[in-house]
C-alpha cells in the first residue's frame, strides 16, 4: 500500500491580523454605500419614534409614529392641524361631512325644493349633475391640500 504526499494547497495564505488594521479597507460601490447609509437611517428611526422613515419628504413628525406600519401616527392630537397625519384626517372628517350633505341631504327635501324654486324637471336633472360634478372638482382640490 503506497501512501500518497498531500497536494499543495493552492489558495492564498490568510492575511495577519494585526491590532492596528484587522480589516483590510476595500472600497465600496455606491449601491452598497447608500444601503449602509440607509440602513443607518432606519436605525435612528427605530430610536426616535418623531424621526420621519429614509423614503419620506418630511424630516420629522408632530406625532409619534410606528415606522413598521409605514409611518402611521400612533397618537392624535385633535387640535393640531399639522402636516401629514393631522392634516389629513381632518381634511377627511370634513370631507366625508361636506359630501354627506351634499349628496344626501337635497334628496329627501327635492319636492319642496322644487316647489319653492319653481323649479322644472330638467332644471333639477341638471342641478343633480352639477352637484356630482362639483364633489369630483372639490376630491381633486382637497387631495393636494391633504
Amino acid at each position: 500500500m503506497t501512501v500518497k504526499a498531500p497536494e499543495e494547497d493552492s489558495r492564498p495564505p490568510p492575511l495577519p491580523q494585526t491590532t492596528d488594521n484587522p480589516i483590510v479597507d476595500i472600497p465600496l460601490d455606491p449601491l452598497e454605500q447608500e444601503a449602509i447609509r440607509i440602513q443607518k437611517e432606519w436605525e435612528e428611526c427605530q430610536k426616535d419614534p418623531f424621526k420621519a422613515n429614509p423614503q419620506s419628504k418630511y424630516p420629522r413628525y408632530e406625532v409619534p409614529v410606528d415606522h413598521m406600519e409605514g409611518d402611521r401616527a400612533t397618537e392624535i392630537k385633535l387640535l393640531s392641524l399639522r402636516r401629514p397625519h393631522m392634516r389629513a384626517l381632518h381634511c377627511a372628517w370634513v370631507s366625508f361631512f361636506l359630501a354627506f350633505m351634499i349628496w344626501f341631504a337635497p334628496a329627501p327635501l327635492l319636492k319642496e325644493i322644487r316647489d319653492t324654486l319653481g323649479l322644472t324637471k330638467q332644471q333639477v336633472w341638471t342641478s343633480s349633475i352639477t352637484n356630482d360634478c362639483t364633489a369630483i372638482f372639490m376630491r381633486l382640490i382637497m387631495g393636494p391640500v391633504c
